[in-house]
């Protein structure tokens, strides 16, 4: 019964650490900023250069740590590791639950999100499985055969190392955000009529012969003219519903909010997002040039829409020496909307169309689309088999490593 049961947590385990690893795998950059953000409430922003290694050893260690688990290699190394990585992130998630500096830990990327105390209870029932792993951990039948204990683990971290190179370099695979093609912002913004509000604990704070007091709502001296009032503070003590897409507002030139003007153009409108000017890719602007000239001679809006502050946009201005439009946004979300700086996204009536990472953007011919089928039908469509052939290759690539486990088993016993 214990041998079942400690095979059941071995899987479970090593099901979740490949999960965890590989939606942080698809999202580098994602990883990066959360990585980032855990630096500045640490005060450890000397480390900020380095979050997107970090990003990515962690989602390596996942993953190869899954797949040791899953086939039972080098059990009592790898047992050691798993029970260390959870005591590791069961204490900092505890430290995120009661302090808050960062209110999300980002364990599973943009996939699942979790309030930190949800994280910390989840780190604690996942331990179990663990634990139970890290007991056994002597009864397990290792395999002896050399490409399983060494050959695999070290494929597996160079596999697991591509998959990040690939979409910090092009755009995630798998986008799990609310600016994904196809989504529509403005649906994106909707705040339900039902929908919890943020709860405020206000503290009112008065003097009275030299000494001063707090009070709250419900005991504050409101009929006791000797009470003087000195100050108030308003305090967050439960956060309410906040809709997908709440930060997405565009300012142009003159400081001028045209948020809805984009979104509800009737039109294409192509937006060149670069959050930061200073740390763009030139050549992708050279390319966006094209497309800028396309857009004018179709009648499209194109804009670069950055976080830049203004000295840096007429800087770069003068360097680039082309009409762009620009607009201003939050920082945060630019690098939320696309993974790339630049990044080239299309929109119609609020609904994104397509992206492209900088280095991917289009020749202004490939723009066009075929007689009777819009632009979006054949990018849903081509999203679709896209996604159907990443899990087809997935599926393969498990069902032989089983197969090939299954084999090698058999002729060790």
């Amino acid at each position: 019964m214990f041998k079942t049961i400690s095979n059941i947590s071995r899987l479970l385990t090593g099901a979740l650490f490949i999960f965890s690893g590989i939606v942080k795998a698809v999202d580098p950059v994602g990883s990066a900023i959360k990585f980032e953000d855990y630096f500045k409430a640490f005060k450890m922003e000397f480390l900020t250069d380095a979050a997107l290694g970090f990003g990515v050893i962690l989602c390596v260690a996942e993953v190869v740590l899954g797949i040791m688990l899953l086939y039972k290699l080098r059990m009592k190394l790898t047992a050691w590791l798993s029970v260390a990585f959870m005591t590791f992130f069961t204490i900092l998630t505890f430290i995120l639950a009661v302090f808050n500096p960062v209110s999300d830990c980002g364990c599973f990327g943009d996939a699942i999100i979790l309030t930190n105390w949800e994280t910390f209870f989840k780190n604690i029932i996942i331990f179990i499985p663990v634990i139970v792993v890290f007991i056994y951990r002597n009864n397990f039948n290792d395999s002896k055969n050399i490409f399983f204990t060494t050959a695999f683990p070290v494929l597996t971290v160079v596999a697991t190392l591509y998959l990040p190179y690939y979409c910090y370099n092009n755009l995630p695979i798998i986008d799990f955000r609310p600016y994904k093609i196809g989504a529509n912002i403005n649906q994106g913004m909707i705040i339900p009529d039902d929908a919890e509000a943020d709860v405020w604990e206000t503290t009112f704070i008065y003097k009275k012969n030299g000494v001063e007091k707090e009070f709250t709502m419900d005991n504050y001296p409101w009929q006791d003219s000797t009470w003087v009032f000195v100050d108030q503070k308003s305090v967050l003590v439960k956060e309410g519903y906040k809709p997908p897409i709440h930060d997405f507002i565009l300012t142009d030139e003159n400081q001028i909010e045209i948020t809805q003007q984009v979104l509800s153009n009737k039109n294409y409108t192509y937006l060149l997002v670069s959050y930061d000017l200073r740390h763009t890719s030139v050549s992708a602007f050279e390319k966006a040039k094209l497309i800028a000239d396309y857009c004018k001679n179709n009648g499209y809006d194109f804009y670069v829409v950055t976080a830049s502050t203004n000295s840096d946009i007429e800087a770069f201005k003068e360097f680039i020496q082309y009409p762009f439009r620009y607009l201003t946004a939050d920082q945060t979300a630019l690098k939320t909307v696309i993974r790339s700086n630049p990044g080239l996204l299309v929109l119609k009536e609020a609904t994104i169309i397509n992206k492209w990472h900088g280095n991917n953007i289009p020749e202004p011919s490939t723009l066009e689309y075929e007689t009777g089928k819009s632009l979006q039908k054949q990018i849903a469509t081509g999203n679709m088999w896209r996604n159907i052939s990443f899990i087809l290759i997935l599926t393969l690539i498990g069902a032989f490593l089983i197969y090939a486990n299954k084999i090698i088993t058999k002729k060790e016993n």
